[in-house]
């Protein structure tokens, strides 16, 4: 279970449960202490015992309930009358009485007070009235008169009524307080130490209560201090954005809100002035300035931005000048840096040599130009140069090294590219007279190509033919053998069926000569009967007589069957040879057809690579052809090359090496 309490009083009246029910502990003692001393054993055990059960069983199932406060009080009035009974009236021990109504303030509740008033009230009442009956009960001492009741009774009340008073006013009090006293000491040290306060150890307060009063403190001082530190931490981020809600905040509060969004306000409008002042400079935007209220070191910011800018301004109006006639070819303009200080006389002197620099190499480039323009390409720059400029001059005089040993070089090649010429000229003409001889050739070769290819299709056409036909062929063996196998089948069932019908033959000519039999004895019979058995004798003798022609007919039948069955036999027996012969037949068909297939597919293939070869050699004829056009081309190439080569001739001689 939780140890934070809900309720400052709850919180109270739990402890103030387990006190009370020490109380009544103490009391038990006593009346067991009186239960020695005066043998008032059964009211103990039948009064005091179960009463301080009940109580302890209250306290623990329902610590801090009303039911649990009003259980103490009726058991405090309860135990002090036992003790009262035990004493036999003693008038000392109805002090308890006021004692214990006194201690049900510590509740801070007026309900257990009056309860306990009115149960001791009932007890007072109904116990005297039975002591006055003479019952072995005692509220007072014998002959004790009912004024004395009376004046008990008022005393009770008059102290009920100033506990009640008390016990609300002290609720009251508790209630204006709201939590333990301690906790809010802790909580508002916290608060004073600029600690997160936990505001939950006071539990549920109040409304309007000194805790309550805490909490909405430390409510709004935790906001306040979270809302200036996000917009600190915004600031320190550079987000200048942020601002402190002032929507909710009163007095001071609303006061200091104000001023940290006014200094934020202010901090993000320089900030943002010194930004887009910086992104002009950056842009190269000299010539605005930045305009904006400021004051101490603001101001100080402003105008030093402001003095920066036309300081760049002027500075980079020099270096325009100066850049803008070495630009013109003006090599000779420098930048005025007498007046100059920092790195803007530095930079100065840096553009003034590096202009000076840039005009001693132009001049000395310049002199080598005009000497090769000349056709001189003996001349080269002769200046102590570093860096760039070094490599520039020793790449300028290695070119003119490398031009003129070119040209040198090309002197002498252009007349062996003359006497090559010439020679490629004369080989190119015997190779286009051979080239024309092999292109005939292979047109000769491509007709009789296209004539293989012609007959060879054929054959493939009557190949895939034959093909067809041997499928068809093995298609109608297999039906073929589908319906001997059918026909087999047939005849094994006229076998089987002839063979029952020779069993019922047997059949019947089994009856047959039975009926012959007894035909006969019926005769016999008819015989010894004498006159009166003799139309009986007529009948078995019609009956012997057909029995007899049954039985004969019967065996010729028998005899047809068997000779049937016989042939029916030496059929299936032809069939069965049929069928293997029909199975050859289809194995063969099958195995033609196979070859015919693979005939087929050769003459295909066949067919395909003698195309391909035809192909080939025709691609070869128009190459060949192509290889001719070429080697005319090639020819008439030599002879411009012959004299291209004697025109590079010319040219060249014009140099001096």
């Amino acid at each position: 279970m939780s140890t934070t309490p809900l309720n400052y009083l709850d919180d109270l009246r739990r402890d103030a449960d387990r006190v009370m029910l020490a109380l009544v502990g103490v009391m038990t003692l006593l009346s067991l202490g009186l239960a020695l001393g005066t043998g008032t054993w059964g009211s103990f055990l039948l009064i005091g015992v179960p009463t301080a059960g009940i109580c302890a069983a209250q306290v623990l199932l329902n610590n801090g309930a009303l039911s649990t406060r009003l259980t103490i009080a009726a058991a405090f009035m309860v135990l002090s009358g036992l003790t009262i009974h035990q004493t036999h009236g003693m008038i000392e021990m109805h002090f308890s009485i006021f004692v214990l109504l006194a201690l049900l303030l510590y509740y801070r509740d007026w309900i257990p007070i009056v309860f306990a008033a009115a149960v001791i009230a009932v007890h007072h009442l109904a116990f005297d009235y039975m002591q006055r009956q003479g019952l072995p009960v005692w509220v007072f001492v014998a002959d004790t008169g009912f004024i004395i009741v009376i004046i008990h009774a008022l005393f009770v009340v008059a102290e009920t009524i100033v506990l009640v008073i008390m016990a609300r006013y002290l609720q009251r009090e508790v209630q204006m307080v709201g939590a333990s006293p301690a906790r809010l000491i802790s909580v508002s040290r916290q608060l004073a130490e600029g600690e997160p306060a936990n505001i939950a150890s006071l539990g549920k307060v109040p409304e309007g209560s000194i805790a309550d009063a805490v909490v909405r403190t430390a409510a709004s001082i935790e906001t306040s201090l979270v809302e200036v530190d996000e917009v600190l931490q915004t600031i320190a981020k550079g987000d200048f954005a942020r601002r402190v809600d002032t929507g909710y905040k009163r007095g001071r509060y609303l006061q200091i809100a104000h001023s940290i969004n006014s200094s934020c306000q202010q901090l993000d409008d320089v900030l943002g002035a010194t930004t887009r002042a910086a992104g002009q400079l950056a842009a190269g935007d000299l010539g605005a300035r930045l305009e904006m209220q400021a004051e101490g070191r603001f101001l100080v910011l402003r105008d030093s931005i402001n003095s920066l800018r036309h300081s760049l301004r002027n500075f980079i109006q020099m270096q325009d000048g100066a850049l803008a006639a070495a630009r013109a070819g003006d090599t000779g303009h420098r930048i005025d840096a007498s007046q100059m200080q920092g790195f803007q006389k530095q930079l100065a002197e840096g553009i003034n040599g590096l202009v000076q620099l840039f005009g001693e190499v132009l001049d000395d480039a310049g002199r080598m130009m005009q000497g090769l323009a000349r056709g001189d390409l003996r001349e080269r720059m002769r200046g102590q140069y570093q860096g760039t400029y070094a490599r520039l001059a020793s790449d300028a005089n290695s070119a003119a090294q490398a031009m003129s040993e070119a040209i040198g070089g090309i002197n002498a090649a252009s007349q062996t590219i003359r006497q090559a010429a010439a020679e490629i000229a004369a080989g190119n003409a015997d190779l286009s007279s051979r080239t024309e001889q092999q292109a005939a050739s292979l047109e000769e070769t491509a007709a009789s190509m296209e004539e293989l290819t012609s007959t060879v299709r054929g054959n493939a056409e009557n190949a895939r033919s034959a093909n067809q036909l041997a499928i068809g062929a093995g298609d109608v063996a297999e039906r073929g053998g589908s319906v001997v196998r059918q026909v087999v089948e047939t005849m094994g069932q006229i076998n089987a069926q002839s063979r029952k019908i020779e069993d019922i033959i047997g059949v019947i000519d089994g009856i047959a000569f039975q009926t012959n039999i007894l035909a006969l004895n019926a005769a016999v019979e008819a015989a010894r009967a004498g006159e009166q058995g003799r139309g009986f004798a007529v009948v078995a003798s019609e009956v012997r007589s057909l029995a007899q022609r049954s039985a004969a007919a019967a065996k010729e039948i028998k005899q047809l069957i068997s000779d049937t069955v016989e042939r029916v036999g030496s059929g299936s027996q032809l069939v069965d040879s049929a069928g293997a012969t029909m199975a050859e037949i289809l194995s063969a068909v099958k195995r033609v057809t196979d070859i015919m297939g693979e005939i087929s597919a050769a003459s295909a293939e066949q067919t395909s690579g003698i195309e391909q070869v035809s192909a080939t050699v025709t691609h070869m004829d128009e190459a060949t052809q192509q290889n001719a056009a070429l080697v005319e081309e090639a020819t008439a190439a030599a002879r411009t090359l012959e004299d291209q080569a004697n025109q590079l001739a010319d040219a060249v001689a014009r140099f001096k090496l």
